[in-house]
């Protein structure tokens, strides 16, 4: 039965697509480089050890193939030859259904897929492997299947799957493009591949993972067959293989493929690759040193074929759009686990009459307060346009107990509204702060040229963020409930007349529990919140909030008030330009994960710098500079 994915329904597997805030103009970035003393600095295999350790199998036919996810190097031991995969197969023939799913333009996996993939891998259950196999189109398709996700010398074309031949090199291909990405498959691919992977079984789990020192987390799939002496080899010996990711405490990623063919006994083969994957690990949670930096500045700005018509901002005073404690929508009920909420923000606005867009436009964005609250654990909320999969990102992190919030720019749905999705159960609270809207008339941007129209009013500029308030600089303090008119204008890189509103960092300090709301300076507190805080904790959250007739802010505090300034809004008696305007692409998508070497970053040691690549959603970076290695000593918890 071949694999008719566009024909089956069921549980759904984020997809992601794009999403870029691109203000035209320049900035400056940095980068970190590869360690010091190249790819041989790194190698788990160099000096003594490899030859101590082939010494030690007795001759057994073994390979190993490592690559550092960071830096792309990559290590071999042993023999080049070919092996007998195994069940690790079962990674290429869950890459293969994805890739047919994705081929036929589905964004969910389908239930009946899950049904077999998931005790395919983390039971490695063969019964559910046969029949997705014969799903996919047996051999011929898995042979198609491992080519496009890197498999250039592996050989699928025996009577059974487990009869594939590889080798551990070509493996290290194949795990970049299921758990890394970048290749064939796509984030949503990916993202399912990593959750099954990273879920198998304690049974099953042993191989590379049993070399991984505690905080390590393992993404992996193991194989193992009894040689009678038909095949592979001289018989009554034991094939024993294991292929995954492994990801460090400290933030770094090897991926790495052990492959033996001739094991006394299977203790023998799973002692082995957990002693090979114990030196990787040791070698690659070293300290490094010799870090570099890389500066350069954004010149030009090339834009996805998919990107909306440029934007401007109308600000608002905070407006509730949604309480699931009071909503009808949810019956006052907490949202379930996995659940979502929709937000008409396009119908709430108009009705409310914030912010008024100009004639003709449409709406494109909108700037939202989101907070959690009575989260019943550890999870995250994701926001994102209605119409479109949900993608793998997040706009806040919960905690159980903690009411949590934060600034959310979405792009909205062709319909107006945006979807909320929480991981755990919740309460959502959703405050508008304003919204994106066309300019009438301005067709969307055509690739690789930029906007060259001239708007005065809801362009977004920002400025070196600059102290503009700090209530402790008096040892004053304000009491619980107390009310703060901070003066804006004119001050911390804000223009004294022309701008609109303000974007600002507002940090609670020596707190009491409570929210903090803050709104323009003249008018009457409303029914919003942008802070909440405990007793005793600093805490903070970025807002963008309209100014006074008289350029000025109010923060209604539980304790001292730190106020950042961060930019400003243009308003109609501003000159001319045609920096500041947003673009919106399809929805959110994450680019980097140093969680998971997303975007080529494992984790950002203190004292170094990270380039993120905006290449991904359309923009292109020129005119790079490299500066002189910098020596740093290690610190003690690098």
């Amino acid at each position: 039965m071949r694999l008719v994915p566009q024909q089956r329904s069921g549980v759904a597997a984020a997809a992601s697509a794009l999403v870029g805030l691109l203000v035209l103009g320049s900035m400056v970035i940095a980068a970190s480089a590869e360690a010091a003393g190249g790819c041989a600095s790194l190698d788990p295999f160099a000096g003594g050890w490899s030859a101590s350790y082939l010494a030690g199998l007795g001759g057994v036919h073994v390979a190993a193939a490592v690559e550092d996810v960071s830096s792309g190097c990559r290590f071999r031991l042993g023999a080049t030859d070919g092996f007998p995969m195994a069940s690790t197969v079962k990674a290429e023939v869950l890459g293969t259904a994805l890739l047919q799913q994705q081929d036929a333009g589905v964004t969910t996996v389908a239930g009946w897929l899950a049904g077999l993939a998931t005790p395919m891998i983390t039971e490695s259950d063969n019964g559910a492997t046969d029949a997705l196999y014969d799903d996919i189109g047996g051999a011929t398709a898995l042979q198609a299947g491992g080519r496009r996700l890197g498999l250039n010398a592996t050989d699928n074309t025996s009577y059974d799957w487990g009869g594939s031949a590889t080798t551990p090199d070509d493996q290290l291909a194949m795990l970049h493009s299921l758990l890394i990405g970048g290749g064939a498959l796509g984030p949503a691919g990916v993202a399912y591949a990593r959750s099954l992977l990273s879920s198998v079984d304690p049974v099953e789990a042993w191989g590379v993972s049993g070399g991984a020192p505690t905080g390590a987390s393992v993404f992996l799939k193991n194989g193992w067959l009894f040689n009678d002496g038909t095949s592979w080899g001289p018989g009554g010996l034991w094939r024993v293989n294991s292929i995954g990711m492994v990801q460090l405490a400290n933030g770094r990623q090897y991926t790495i493929a052990v492959y033996g063919n001739e094991w006394s006994t299977m203790d023998a083969g799973v002692a082995a690759i957990e002693s090979l994957s114990r030196r990787v690990a040791a070698v690659f949670a070293a300290p490094r040193t010799g870090d570099q930096t890389v500066a350069g500045t954004i010149t030009s700005v090339v834009v996805s074929p998919s990107a909306s018509a440029p934007s401007l901002f109308t600000a608002t005073s905070p407006t509730r759009l949604l309480d699931t404690r009071t909503a009808t929508s949810t019956g006052g009920q907490l949202v379930p686990s996995g659940g979502e909420v929709v937000v008409d923000v396009a119908a709430v606005a108009d009705a409310a009459g914030v912010p008024a867009r100009p004639p003709g436009s449409t709406l494109t964005a909108a700037a939202l307060n989101v907070t959690a609250v009575d989260s019943a654990g550890p999870g995250f909320v994701t926001a994102y346009p209605d119409g479109v999969a949900r993608p793998l990102a997040s706009n806040l992190n919960q905690t159980a107990g903690r009411v949590t919030a934060n600034v959310a720019v979405v792009p909205v749905g062709d319909d107006g509204k945006v979807r909320l999705y929480t991981s755990v159960v919740a309460n959502l609270v959703v405050d508008l702060l304003g919204t994106w809207s066309s300019v009438p008339g301005e067709a969307p941007l055509a690739p690789g040229v930029a906007t060259d129209r001239a708007t005065a009013a809801g362009r977004v500029t920002m400025v070196t963020p600059t102290r503009l308030y700090d209530t402790r600089a008096t040892g004053a303090g304000l009491a619980a409930g107390a009310q703060a008119l901070v003066a804006v204008a004119g001050l911390a890189g804000v223009p004294a007349s022309g701008a609109s509103a303000v974007v600002v960092n507002v940090t609670g300090t020596n707190t009491r529990a409570g929210y903090w709301t803050v709104w323009p300076g003249d008018a009457p507190r409303p029914l919003a919140s942008n802070l909440n805080t405990v007793a005793g904790e600093t805490a903070s959250n970025t807002t963008i909030v309209p100014m006074g007739a008289d350029g000025s802010i109010s923060v209604y505090a539980q304790g001292d008030v730190v106020v950042d300034v961060l930019g400003w809004v243009t308003g109609p008696s501003s000159p001319k330009a045609t920096a500041g305007e947003l673009v919106t692409l399809a929805s959110p998508t994450r680019t980097v994960d140093t969680r998971f070497g997303d975007g080529g970053i494992d984790r950002i040691e203190r004292g170094a710098v990270a380039r993120v690549s905006l290449a991904p959603i359309g923009v292109l970076v020129h005119e790079l500079t490299r500066s002189s290695p910098a020596s740093r000593a290690p610190s003690p918890d690098d």
